[in-house]
């Protein structure tokens, strides 16, 4: 240990030391040899770094990186040096961290490259994949491209590189020699450079405003701010507040900010969110954690993990057990307790389990592993673990299958379980559990708690079942029952217990009361019978309810509280209006992308439509308005489908390696998997079901309702595939609206089928000729008529595009699908999506899709259209070959010559027809949150053709270029991972493109 009094020359002291550790390495393997070991490695074993920036980013608001280290200059060797590193990284990789920092500096902080090496090793052995996999930091101090060579050889996906060892005075004594460099900032500038050639993006450590500077001029997209003064070692939370404080975060808004050391409870990591941090690095709080998964739950806070689990107990038919499997139940109990009016008969539990087993895969008994770790002495482990293990088992099946006795012996216990199927064993009686290996499945035991319990009781009570028991249930104390009496116990004590370990929650919950206890306990099982009973049966609606707000818990105060805080931002933002009209209710760009670039006459009129937007996205009766017409007219909510056809024909291709290769170029992404389990399931959001068959209807009833806001009855609109133009034309002759729709001219010969319905519903269609006579040109003659008759005409956009604020608006309409879709997989498949799917044109049904799923740790894919391929000049790759332009009164991607003249476009499908983007795509693609790929023509009818024969339903062609990018992804994932596609629209309307296609004349 190193004492304070000589702490202000440890930065030169280990820069020197580290000088001399790179000289000797380099004698031993020459720097041109080790980068010919990294040549051969990464050819041989496809071993590539992952994007540290993409793995914060997917971690949503508050990234953790976890640290391992077995010493440090203030501690000297730490008290748990002695760390299993593989458990220890294993436990991180299981917790969720972003990152892994893994310390290699041998003197001052004992690490190695071997170490880093194992992290490495460990966290890909944990089935994750490459996309899931926490990026692999190695920290130390970094004054030689040598040591960016060692950190790819042996695992890393990032650097550390500390501004501090660059600043003038660190080596002035240092006696250079051979290809060594001075430590000035062309040097920090050179390594930064060079260690994104090598597919490192380094993390760059700041620790005064003057370093942030530096750091920021030299073009750093990752940096850390060390709350530890490296002169003294004393630690200051408040660095980072006060140095992001003087940081243009508009203007550096790509750039991920994370802060580094004395981080040790949620209140330490909320204020450095606060401060506007991405992450923030953990070191010896975790490490010395019992469980650092859930010490992770605590450092991200409420609300961000997985919803509770669900038992509905006291099932005694098949009808109610597939109900509360279709509301989402995560287990079904049934009781075999003497004396209990819900008792069953082995052969009705039977039957029961047989309709269980018929909605999961498989039909046996769940195998859990054997926990060798988390003894009796560490409650905090066992239970931890094993609630994973159980939530982690309960997703994957759908429910599972709990037997409830009270005060029987382990025989009976053991023949019911085998004999009937079981899952789990409850025990609810006064029974001892003697030992985990006396029953045939684990055991959860109830305790009861009575009003004078102590959380002290609870606490000895349950620590003595770790090692017997795999969970606790907290029950009331009734000496007339054993349970099920609907009474409640005060929570106080489980709320202490629930912060120590799992446990789970049960007495008296109710629909009415399922959120407040959720929201108070944080308990990760919560179990109810006679609260969703209507005379001693189980009452559907009830369960559902209950199910519902366990799993999305509303917490009144909270809501509240959130209620009036966007009261005081509206009353805010009205002032600032009312001070300065220019200054906008809504953010008018998305980074770099989006404003309003039109003529003076449109100012107005746009100012106007942001404003009765505003007014009314704050008025109940509108969006009461808005809800009527989506449930009764447009049949919202649409279902989520899982595609099992489709699931089981991807994963039989996967099997037989067809379409391995299919791509080249993107099948070398380090996101797939490669194991023999592939082939992910496939989940269908059916926008295709709505009234007129696309999701175009839920912006087009929308807006025509916001239109009527401002007193204009003439409805003009612009369409490509026709389908905008239908929607707009139905909502239209509902409101009694007048419509004209204006649509390319080729276009309208290949949708002539909605051509004859938007005429049918009353619209004037207006063929456009001029230009490429596709989407973009009916845009053009559409902004033309909107200027001549402004004062009488609104104009509605269906795409999220144009200027401001109308990607705004059709976002918002379009996130229906999103936050359905949310909402639909959580209950379904008991877990979020590992990746969602949606083509991109304009960017309408993608956006609504993507938008509510942006927090979300899930990767997002955009489909453009392909065409004939990007190395011909008949594609619609926007994103992928475009540079930023302005099209359309908005700054966007867009195709463009070097002259900026916009160029022509090719699709199959004409809704997907467009030389340009929504601008949030753009900057989405820009922030690196989505991924847009592209399919081509020929691709997209596979997916049509692969949907149409394998499910029954014939996709847009728009939606089957994300079919095939579904199959394609889906066969490269593990199949317990979910893919959620959009299916934007149905493809009645493009028989006659693909009876042309396949040569049959219709």
């Amino acid at each position: 240990k190193i004492s304070p009094s000589v702490m202000s020359d440890i930065l030169s002291q280990i820069v020197t030391k580290r000088r001399e550790d790179v000289r000797e390495a380099k004698t031993k393997q020459s720097l041109d040899q080790l980068r010919t070991s990294l040549q051969d490695r990464d050819k041989d074993k496809h071993v590539h770094p992952i994007s540290v920036m993409r793995r914060v980013r997917q971690a949503g608001s508050l990234a953790i990186m976890g640290e391992i280290k077995r010493a440090s200059p203030s501690k000297g060797q730490l008290a748990h040096a002695s760390f299993d590193l593989p458990s220890q990284v294993h436990d991180y990789v299981h917790a969720g961290v972003a990152v892994i920092s893994v310390l290699t500096e041998p003197t001052w902080f004992k690490g190695s490259l071997q170490d880093m090496a194992a992290a490495r090793k460990v966290a890909e052995q944990q089935g994750l994949g490459p996309f899931f996999r926490p990026a692999i930091l190695r920290k130390d101090f970094i004054i030689d491209r040598y040591q960016l060579y060692e950190a790819r050889l042996h695992g890393a996906d990032t650097v550390l590189l500390i501004v501090a060892a660059f600043q003038e005075g660190v080596d002035k004594t240092a006696q250079l020699s051979g290809d060594e460099r001075a430590l000035d900032l062309k040097h920090l500038a050179d390594l930064i450079a060079e260690s994104r050639e090598l597919g490192m993006e380094p993390l760059v450590e700041v620790a005064t405003d003057k370093e942030m500077t530096i750091a920021l001029q030299q073009g750093a997209k990752f940096i850390g701010i060390n709350n530890r003064n490296l002169h003294n070692l004393d630690v200051n939370t408040d660095t980072t507040r006060t140095i992001l404080s003087g940081v243009d975060m508009q203007k550096h808004r790509n750039v991920i900010f994370c802060a580094l050391s004395g981080i040790k409870s949620r209140q330490d990591a909320q204020r450095m969110e606060e401060a506007g941090v991405h992450a923030v690095l953990v070191g010896e709080a975790l490490m010395e954690a019992p469980y650092a998964p859930w010490k992770v739950k605590e450092l991200k806070g409420p609300g961000r993990a997985l919803p509770t689990l669900v038992k509905i107990c006291g099932i005694k038919d098949t009808m109610a057990a597939a109900n509360a499997v279709h509301c989402g139940a995560d287990m079904i109990g049934l009781v075999f307790a003497e004396g209990s009016h819900r008792k069953i008969s082995e052969v009705q539990a039977k039957d029961i389990v047989r309709t269980i087993h018929a909605t999961r895969a498989g039909s046996s008994p769940v195998s859990f592993p054997q926990r060798q770790h988390g003894a009796q002495g560490d409650p905090c482990r066992w239970f931890a673990t094993w609630a994973e293990e159980i939530a982690n088992q309960a997703r994957q099946k759908k429910a599972l299958v709990v037997g409830v006795f009270a005060n029987q012996s382990p025989e009976y216990v053991n023949s019911v379980a085998e004999s009937v199927g079981l899952d789990l064993i409850q025990l609810s009686g006064t029974e001892d559990v003697p030992s985990q290996a006396s029953y045939v499945r684990p055991v959860l035991k109830a305790i009861h708690v009575a009003d004078d319990t102590t959380p002290e009781a609870l606490v000895e009570i349950t620590s003595k079942l770790a090692g017997k028991a795999v969970g606790v249930l907290l029950d009331t104390k009734d000496p007339q029952a054993l349970g099920g009496t609907g009474k409640a116990f005060d929570w106080k004590g489980a709320s202490t217990l629930a912060a120590r370990w799992p446990i789970g929650l049960a007495g008296g919950l109710g629909p009415d009361n399922i959120s407040r206890a959720v929201l108070s306990v944080r308990p990760f099982l919560v179990d109810v019978s006679s609260g969703v009973e209507t005379e001693r049966s189980k009452d559907p609606a009830k369960v559902e309810m209950f199910i519902s707000s366990a799993k999305f818990p509303f917490d009144l105060e909270h809501e509240t509280t959130r209620t009036e805080a966007k009261r005081i931002r509206r009353e805010s933002i009205e002032a600032k209006i009312a001070e300065d009209p220019l200054a906008g209710y809504f953010p008018a760009r998305f980074g770099d992308f989006g404003g309003r670039f039109v003529p003076e006459t449109l100012v107005e009129p746009l100012e106007q439509l942001e404003r009765a937007y505003w007014e009314a996205s704050h008025d109940p009766a509108f969006h009461a308005q808005v809800e009527q017409l989506y449930k009764h007219y447009v049949h919202r909510p649409t279902p989520l489908y899982y595609a099992k056809q489709l699931t089981e024909a991807v994963r039989a291709r996967a099997q037989k390696g067809e379409g391995s290769s299919s791509r080249p170029g993107l099948d070398n992404d380090p996101a797939f998997y490669s194991g023999p389990d592939r082939g992910a399931r496939i989940w269908l959001k059916r926008e295709d079901l709505t009234h007129t068959g696309s999701h175009k209807i839920n912006n087009a009833i929308a807006q025509a309702l916001l239109a009527m806001r401002l007193g204009k009855k003439r409805i003009i609109a612009e369409t490509g595939a026709g389908q905008h133009g239908v929607a707009t034309a139905t909502a239209c002759a509902m409101l009694g609206l007048e419509c004209i729709v204006y649509m390319g001219g080729d276009d309208t010969r290949r949708q002539s089928l909605n051509v004859f319905r938007m005429k049918t519903l009353g619209a004037t269609v207006v063929p456009v000729e001029a230009g490429s006579r596709t989407l973009k040109d009916a845009i053009n003659e559409a902004l033309r008529d909107w200027v001549t008759n402004v004062e009488t005409t609104h104009y509605l956009i269906g795409s999220a595009i144009g200027p401001h604020p109308f990607p705004t608006i059709v976002r918002d309409f379009q996130s229906v699908i999103g936050r359905e879709a949310r909402r639909q997989i959580l209950l379904q498949a008991g877990k979020l999506p590992d990746c969602i799917i949606a083509c991109v044109g304009g960017g309408s049904n993608s956006i609504g899709t993507f938008h509510p799923f942006l927090g979300d740790p899930a990767r997002i894919l955009g489909v453009e259209a392909g065409g004939s391929g990007v190395t011909t000049k008949c594609h619609s790759v926007t994103l992928g070959t475009g540079t930023p332009g302005v099209l359309h009164g908005t700054r966007t991607m867009l195709m463009q010559d070097e002259h900026g003249q916009v160029l022509e476009t090719h699709s199959i499908s004409a809704g997907l027809d467009y030389p340009g983007v929504g601008p949030e795509h753009s900057h989405l693609q820009d922030a690196l949150r989505v991924q847009y790929v592209h399919a081509t023509d020929e691709e997209a009818l596979q997916g049509f053709h692969d949907l149409a024969r394998l499910e029954g339903v014939l996709p847009a062609l728009e939606s089957s270029h994300a079919i095939f990018e579904a199959v394609y992804q889906a066969q490269r994932m593990r199949q317990d991972q979910d893919i959620v596609v959009c299916l934007s629209g149905r493809g009645d309307k493009d028989m006659m493109t693909i009876a042309n296609k396949m040569g049959f004349a219709l």
